[in-house]
Formats: structure tokens, sequence, C-alpha cells
């Protein structure tokens, strides 16, 4: 147990003899028994020891451990104001409580907590490594509704990391989306052209159509969005152009942001209640929907960047995701495999959907955002991830399929039994995904 007497070893002066101890330190001490021993060897030893090795702070914050090595720096670290400006400041690492938070507090208020803590720190911010470093390892694991908006914006790199830039570069990138729209569709609407006449016509027809359990999505305003943004990003990419389905992956985007300013429970509720909500926040602020609009077009078109190959001719993308699931599937779950093979299921009967849409249409809206707050902390890398995540899906129903026969099969894998999954089954789904994928690393082409 690191106690008392050794955090008075750590305060010992040149004389041998025990320094007072801080006032700020005092007043953070707890009982013994609530200190648990998570410092490297020698740290509170009598050996000079060098706390310049960056191995010394890794050692010290050992994943599963209660207590965290803080350097001795002016940080500012949660409400007992330790490494506030005028503190006295030990020369050796203060060991302090890893749990700050009350046992009454729940875990989405943690992690609010913590999100608040790195947005608003001093230092400046950082897109990091996702099992590691900066936002993303933040936000790996979840992002609360409150600050789901702000953290996809930046994890984008639609918004600036340097808090003083953002508003110059919102305003820019507002400007410029809102200047096409009304330069190209705009001009589509009034004399549409052949092209942008089945763009528009394919538009119509499938936005309505978009997700009828989320009532906020039949409201007209939404639709018009829906529609413009749709249409930009079509003309933008004229390779791809749009294809069914897109409407749904746009869907994400906008509860995300709207939740900014709306509840997401109103968001989710009945249509009549959510409009009468966004004409409250207009009230408020008039040009909310099209500053809405602009945000979600620019990270919808980030978040397409590395599956435009989904949606150009044959397919392609999604294709070559069809095999790597394929030869995964046979080396982590050999017998399901083959019983796939022996009842002449293909893949692509039912795992092109899950590909092609992200599981917008297997999942429920609220655990789906949370499986997206970590694909889009994965960045450029989420589409590999989120073949893992099929292979994960696959091998927790793999006891039942195994059993089944190919008449039963199909209907199984084209609607599982996802509906109720709710954020501790996404957790869980994630974490086999990651698990996989280190042990079953995919070929370099997909790296």
């Amino acid at each position: 147990m690191v106690g008392l007497s050794f955090l008075k070893k750590a305060f010992k002066g040149e004389d041998g003899k025990c320094k007072e101890l801080p006032k700020h330190i005092k007043k953070m001490l707890p009982g013994d028994d609530d200190w648990t021993e998570a410092a490297p060897a020698g740290l509170f030893s009598d050996e000079e020891t060098s706390y310049d090795d960056e191995e010394v702070w890794k050692g010290a914050q050992k994943k599963g451990s209660t207590l965290q090595v803080v350097p001795p720096s002016p940080v500012r670290i949660g409400k007992a104001g330790v490494g506030e400006a005028g503190d006295p400041m030990s020369p050796y690492p203060l060991v302090i409580p890893k749990k700050e938070l009350p046992d009454e507090v729940n875990e989405e208020e943690k992690q609010i907590m913590k999100i608040d803590m790195y947005l608003n720190s001093d230092g400046p911010l950082e897109l990091g490594n996702t099992m590691k470093t900066g936002l993303r390892s933040v936000c790996w694991g979840g992002i609360p509704s409150k600050h789901r908006g702000l953290c996809w914006q930046l994890l984008s790199c639609y918004l600036s990391l340097q808090k003083e830039r953002r508003c110059e570069d919102l305003v820019t990138k507002r400007t410029q989306y809102h200047d096409c729209v009304e330069t190209y569709y705009e001009a589509a609407v009034q004399s549409p052209s052949r092209e942008t006449s089945k763009i528009l016509y394919l538009l119509k027809k499938d936005i309505p159509r978009t997700n009828p359990k989320i009532p906020m999505l039949s409201l007209q305003p939404i639709q018009d969005i829906m529609e413009r943004v749709l249409f930009m990003w079509s003309l933008r990419h004229p390779a791809a152009g749009y294809v069914q389905g897109m409407n749904d992956l746009l869907t994400p985007f906008l509860l995300a942001f709207m939740s900014s300013a709306i509840e997401m429970t109103d968001l989710l509720g009945q249509a009549n209640e959510v409009e009468r909500r966004i004409e409250t926040v207009l009230e408020a602020d008039e040009y909310f929907l099209k500053s809405l609009e602009a945000d979600v077009f620019w990270c919808f078109t980030a978040m397409l960047h590395n599956i435009q190959d989904h949606f150009t001719e044959a397919q392609p993308g999604i294709q070559s995701k069809l095999r790597l699931l394929d030869a995964l599937l046979e080396k982590a779950d050999p017998k399901l495999h083959t019983h796939l093979k022996e009842e002449n299921v293909a893949l692509v009967e039912f795992a092109f959907k899950w590909i092609n849409c992200l599981f917008l249409r297997e999942i429920s809206t609220v655990p789906l955002l949370r499986l997206w707050d970590t694909y889009i902390c994965e960045g450029d890398d989420y589409p590999v991830l989120h073949v893992y995540v099929c292979l994960a899906l696959l091998s927790r129903f793999s006891p039942q399929l195994t059993k089944l026969p190919f008449c039963e099969l199909i209907p199984f894998l084209l609607t599982p039994p996802t509906a109720h999954f709710n954020d501790t089954d996404i957790a869980e789904l994630i974490s086999n995904a990651y698990l996989f994928q280190q042990l079953y690393p995919p070929p370099d082409e997909y790296n």
C-alpha cells in the first residue's frame, strides 16, 4: 500500500528529514486504505531516480491502476486545484487517487467530465492515437450526446484543434457551402439538366423513406437539408454520384449535430414535438439550420471520403471487404465458415448491406451513434475496423447460426436480433472486433 509514509518520503529534504506537506496535498489525503501501490519500483525509495524518463511515467500508469502519477508541471487536475498557478510544486511526482468522482456519478457523467477536462485544458489539443493519446483516445469509448456534435467535427478535421481559429474556419466553410448551394442547387431546381433532373428525382423518392422510426426525418425542413446536402455531394463526386443508401448515412450527422441544441430523447420523439423544439432554437438563432446544414455536409463528405469505392461502378470497395470478411471468418470461426459454405450461403447475400450501410438498418439509433463514435475516432481506418465489427457480430451469434439450415439462416442474417442492443452490447462488439484485429491483422493492401 502506498500511504502517508510513502508520500512523506517523496517530500524528504536533502538532510533526510521529512518536509512539511503542502496544504493543497494535505487536503486531498484520504485514509491509507484508499491508496493502492501503482508507482514503479524505486519511485518512493531513497535511491536517486530520473523522473524525466518517459518510461517511468508509463510504468506508473499501468492499465487497471487506481492511481495516476502526475508530473510536476503546472496542469489543472479536477476541483482539488493541484497544480494551479501559484501552488507550491514538489520536485517529485505526486501520486493522487485516479478515481476523483463520487460513486453516485454515472458513467455518462464521468465521460462528460472527462471530455470537458480535455477540451477545456490549457494545452494544445491533438487528435492522437485511438488507444493511447489525444482526443481520439478520450472519445474512442463513446461520446455523450452533449459533446458528440463538437467532437465529431473535431475528429473529422472540419473544426480546427486550435480554438482561436475555429470561428474563422466555420465562417469560411459555411459560406463556401452556401455559395455553392446558391450557384448550383438553385440553378438545378430552376433549370434542371438531364443529369441533375435524375439526381433530384432519386433524392425526392428516397429521402421521404429514410428511417421511418425517426419522426424528425419526416419534417420538411430536415428533408430539404438532406436533399441539398446529397445533391451537392453528388455534384462534387461525379464518379460515384448519388446512390441509394447515402440518405441513411446522412442521418447520424443530423442527429449528432442537432443534439447540441436539442436533447436526444426529444429528437427521437414525435415529429410535432421536434418541430416545436426546432422553432424554439430558431428563435434564439435564426441561422441554426443553415449552420447545421453546412456542418453536416462537410463531415458527411469526410466520412464518405474513405468509402467512395463503395458507390462507384461494380462497387470494388464492398467486394474487397467481403473477401476480407470471408478470409477472416475462415480463420476466426472455421466451424461457422464451413457451415455457411455447406448451406450455400454467400456473404454477399447479407453482409453487403452491413458493409454498405454501416449497420444503420440493423442497430437502433442510440447504440448506433455509440458505434459511430468509435468509427469517427478511427479516421481513415474505420472501414477496416467495420469489417472486424461484422466478424464480431457473426461470432456473437455463431452458436445459433451453426445449427440453422439454409431456409432459416438467410432470414436470421438479413434481420439479426440486434434491435435490443444497448451501449454495453456495442462496447462488447467493438472490444471483440479490436481483439480480432490484433489476432488476425488485415493484409497490407488494407493498411
